[in-house]
């Protein structure tokens, strides 16, 4: 998970080498936040933006909000949100969550960056909540899921062919 570090070219992220986008849609909301309290804190770091664009690629999951704004890390100051990007591989206990009153969402436990994420990794988790207030979910959680399963399977496949060959000791 990183914040501020997804480069935007004419409101879109920039492709990494190797990816390719599969989904995208305006109109998504966004909340993370930190499941406990900082030690020595009772405030909890929330991050969220009411409204922006989310895209998924065969290695990340990117939020680009409609508008920078500020958010606090709880005893470290205010911070500008501008962008959020998560490895695939870095999203845990996903889940499409139908509320009986309000918009769908979906949720996953994420693994901050180590360095250079934005955020000085406090928590080994964070929660990350999408709220599609204008449909797309079902189309979202497609997307991811058939992307995390591609990015097993390339994975599994590069371990696979990796084995070195035996040879007899004489």
């Amino acid at each position: 998970m990183s914040i501020n570090w997804v480069t935007v070219e004419n409101g879109s992220p920039l492709e990494l080498p190797g990816e390719r986008f599969q989904f995208q849609k305006f109109g998504a909301a966004i909340e993370l936040w930190h499941p406990r309290p900082v030690p020595g804190q009772t405030a909890t770091t929330r991050i969220s933006s009411n409204r922006g664009t989310i895209y998924v690629s065969n290695k990340r999951v990117v939020f680009h909000p409609q508008s920078p704004h500020n958010f606090t890390v709880v005893g470290r100051g205010d911070r500008e949100f501008r962008s959020f990007a998560c490895d695939l591989a870095k999203m845990y206990q996903c889940q499409l969550v139908q509320p009986w009153f309000g918009a769908n969402y979906w949720q996953a436990d994420i693994v901050p960056t180590k360095v250079n994420g934005g955020l000085e990794p406090d928590s080994d988790l964070w929660k990350l909540k999408i709220v599609f207030k204008e449909g797309g979910v079902f189309d979202f959680t497609e997307a991811v899921s058939k992307a995390q399963a591609e990015a097993r399977h390339l994975q599994q496949d590069g371990l696979d062919e990796a084995l070195p060959a035996y040879s007899e000791l004489s």
